[in-house]
């Protein structure tokens, strides 16, 4: 949502996911109608417009109360699957029911004015089983479904069709690369505000932005989660000249960091305060930009900056006072 006129524009950026449901908008295929576990609909395909704008999805009405759409999959006991498929209201007025992957229901209130609605539930489960079930409350209501999505993971992201076959999405990186006429070389500022979500998936090691790529023997300058703690770090190759840790993040929290570097003084402020400092650093030459490196999810960023100069400690506390 990056567009001329946008007052608020974003980019959404996400992890690699795998949709397991082969058939996210064939609610008629075969994968769906197996006997036994989907039982006593009516499953008729219409023209109604989906979410994605073109005229074709499905419509589903029970014919008994034990009424259910299902999609089995296999996965290991111990993984965190959410399911997520979007409902439209035809007719009635009772809630729809969205069932995890050990299929236990969540209960979801759909009315006309709702229009299109993304339900999605999560468990970690607990066999070998990966469940897809939808059901309707009162079988003598009418639904529209689409874009059925189960994925390991302990939130939904955005919607990747498949066709008769699981699907991958990449994981979004946003980066500058060859901007080095723009990076301090050895005297520069970097500085990011953004809200932890606390969605980390266990990813042990999270950069929220970096100059310099964050892999293993790269050269860069950091601000990174690592745990659940906020650090800004200094590596040169596979040494860690500076590693400066400021604070436990807490979900829903906003954070306003910035790091000022020149070599043998680097120091990170979080939030209006010097957090602390590092007086033995020797300043890596870099020349690119990262931005919400190895999870995208975690954390939404509201701005980023970078200088070319080393900005005042009074300067510094004011723009990242809150």
């Amino acid at each position: 949502n990056y567009t001329t006129g946008v007052a608020n524009p974003y980019l959404l950026l996400e992890p690699s996911r795998t949709n397991a449901i082969d058939q996210s908008e064939y609610i008629g295929s075969a994968s769906w109608a197996a006997a036994g576990i989907t039982r006593s609909l009516i499953i008729t395909q219409t023209s109604e417009v989906n979410p994605e704008g073109s005229a074709i999805c499905w419509k589903i009405q029970g014919t008994a109360s034990d009424n259910q759409l299902a999609n089995n999959n296999s996965t290991n006991s111990g993984t965190t699957i959410t399911n997520s498929i979007y409902v439209k209201r035809v007719s009635g007025t009772s809630n729809v029911l969205l069932r995890d992957v050990n299929n236990n229901d969540t209960s979801f209130s759909l009315s006309v004015a709702d229009g299109w609605k993304r339900i999605d539930v999560t468990a970690t489960a607990t066999s070998a089983t990966a469940r897809f079930y939808l059901n309707l409350l009162d079988f003598n209501d009418e639904i529209l479904v689409w874009g059925a999505q189960q994925e390991i993971g302990s939130y939904p992201t955005s919607y990747i069709p498949t066709y008769s076959v699981s699907a991958t999405r990449a994981q979004d990186v946003c980066n500058k690369t060859n901007a080095s006429g723009i990076i301090g070389q050895t005297d520069g500022t970097l500085f990011v505000d953004f809200v932890w979500n606390g969605l980390s998936d266990n990813v042990a090691d999270n950069v929220i932005m970096s100059l310099g790529a964050q892999s293993y023997g790269v050269s860069n300058i950091a601000i990174s989660n690592y745990n659940g703690s906020l650090y800004a770090r200094v590596t040169n190759g596979v040494n860690v000249d500076a590693n400066i840790f400021a604070l436990i993040l807490v979900a829903g929290t906003r954070y306003k960091c910035l790091i000022t570097y020149t070599n043998n003084d680097v120091k990170f402020y979080v939030n209006g305060v010097l957090e602390g400092s590092d007086t033995s650093v020797s300043i890596p030459a870099v020349s690119d930009i990262y931005l919400q490196n190895n999870f995208p999810n975690s954390k939404n960023i509201n701005q980023s900056l970078v200088f070319s100069t080393v900005l005042t400690n009074a300067e510094a506390i004011t723009l990242t006072t809150i």
